[in-house]
């Protein structure tokens, strides 16, 4: 990892993860986000659609995407790879936004 830059990387990519995982408070269900890193997670709460459908559909949208992130209950998770750059970042935000629009 220290050869090829990837913790490096990692540090550079944080502030962009944060930012754009944090762009989506206030959104449709979104009760809580957190990150360390580049690991995050999304919580759903309940309004309409139970949170522990919720979560799926989100998942299965991004996925139709070509986004991949993990569903738990009614958690999104995230942790994008180290040699991530900025722009699949941006792309993992829109799609998720996307995503919490057209399931809600």
């Amino acid at each position: 990892y220290e050869e090829e830059g990837l913790f490096d990387r990692a540090k550079e990519l944080e502030p962009v993860f944060e930012d754009a995982l944090h762009s989506l408070k206030g959104s449709n269900q979104v009760i809580d986000i957190r990150n360390i890193g580049l690991m995050g997670a999304i919580h759903f709460g309940s309004e309409g659609i139970p949170a522990t459908e919720f979560a799926p559909k989100v998942f299965q949208y991004c996925y139709d995407k070509d986004v991949l992130v993990r569903f738990s209950a009614d958690y999104i998770v995230l942790s994008p790879p180290l040699i991530a750059e900025t722009s699949h970042i941006e792309k993992i935000a829109d799609t998720l936004k996307e995503a919490i629009s057209s399931v809600s």
